[in-house]
């Protein structure tokens, strides 16, 4: 077997076992020091990403190795691998781009709520004292 036939079979091999075993629920663990005292933080992994910068590597190996042998097919094959590869990871990069929007965005909701929330509850509290004040008034000239 030759050796561009070798790196055709492993990068197809690789590709097809990663879309057969994705990564779901794989995480980086950034704190593992005293669990019991600090959260875990936890950054989900974005598998566009990491399998276009793998796609990407294996094109670039593949297109140097044709370049190098002289097989131009191995190195069309490799350009193209690194086309498919740039756009699995922008596509990643937009999923993340677009899910750290809707947290922004729900971040200024809740804020908006909250500020909404403190208001009407002021205008109670202020309507109640005022309702107080008439009530104490109104018994002063009562009682007298």
């Amino acid at each position: 077997m030759k050796v561009a036939e070798r790196l055709e079979w492993a990068s197809t091999a690789t590709l097809h076992y990663s879309n057969k075993y994705p990564l779901r629920g794989f995480h980086i663990f950034t704190h593992k020091k005293k669990p019991h005292l600090r959260p875990t933080w936890r950054r989900t992994v974005n598998e566009n990403q990491i399998f276009g910068k793998i796609q990407q590597a294996v094109g670039k190996v593949k297109q140097g190795v044709g370049e190098t042998l002289g097989n131009e097919k191995l190195a069309n094959q490799g350009v193209v691998d690194q086309v498919k590869g740039a756009a699995k990871e922008t596509w990643g990069n937009a999923k993340d781009a677009s899910k750290e929007a809707q947290q922004s965005h729900q971040k200024v909701a809740t804020g908006k709520a909250n500020e909404r929330r403190n208001k009407i509850s002021q205008s109670v509290q202020n309507a109640k004292e005022k309702a107080n004040e008439k009530i104490d008034e109104l018994k002063e000239r009562h009682s007298a």
